[in-house]
């Protein structure tokens, strides 16, 4: 009897020392995870900033609406609301919120993505093009996997003429589709200090 306490207070132990140790293996892991995610939004953000103009004052953009901020589309409230500019700090808050919702838009439009930097660059492309996409040729060719560089090019053009901006902008977007989350995120510096230059200019 003496020796079955034993071994079921050793088995106790054991037990006691293997959950805690296991979750010591765990958190690292989810920590990653979610570090990850925040790097590639980050990213993301620093990519689209860098493509976008920083303007302080509402102007009209090549698609001929009006556009404030790191070209963030103005509803008729705000055009009366910002009509005597906004702060870079403004301009964040509403590139981030647009940039969300774009994020939200795509995971609900494509559920077929399952990875995570593919639904980030989607909303990229979204951001500049809007959500029309979704239902066309480059939305199915997303959808089912197939190669998108052909769809993804055929938005190259404004007012009905090709912008040499929007092609840059393109095979910009196609070389991250194709990078590993690595070559994602070490791309964060190179757009920073773009967007760091733009934002010392309106200064």
């Amino acid at each position: 009897m003496r020796k079955v306490i034993i071994t079921a207070m050793m088995a106790v132990v054991w037990l006691g020392y293997k959950e805690k140790n296991t979750s010591k293996q765990i958190q690292p892991t989810a920590e990653v995870e979610v570090k990850s995610v925040d790097e590639l939004y980050q990213t993301a953000a620093l990519f689209i900033k860098s493509e976008e103009s920083l303007r302080l004052k509402p102007y009209k953009c090549a698609g001929g609406k009006w556009t404030i901020g790191w070209g963030h589309v103005m509803t008729t409230k705000e055009r009366w609301l910002y009509r005597h500019g906004i702060t870079v700090e403004q301009a964040d808050r509403l590139f981030d919120e647009d940039y969300k919702q774009f994020i939200k838009d795509v995971k609900r439009r494509f559920p077929e993505l399952k990875s995570y930097k593919k639904v980030i660059v989607t909303s990229m492309i979204a951001y500049n093009i809007g959500m029309s996409f979704a239902s066309d040729n480059l939305g199915k060719a997303i959808k089912s996997g197939r190669n998108i560089k052909r769809h993804l090019f055929k938005y190259k053009m404004a007012k009905g003429r090709v912008l040499k901006g929007l092609v840059k902008r393109r095979e910009a977007e196609l070389e991250l589709w194709n990078a590993s989350n690595d070559e994602f995120i070490a791309a964060a510096d190179y757009y920073k200090e773009i967007v760091d230059n733009r934002i010392k200019r309106v200064l």
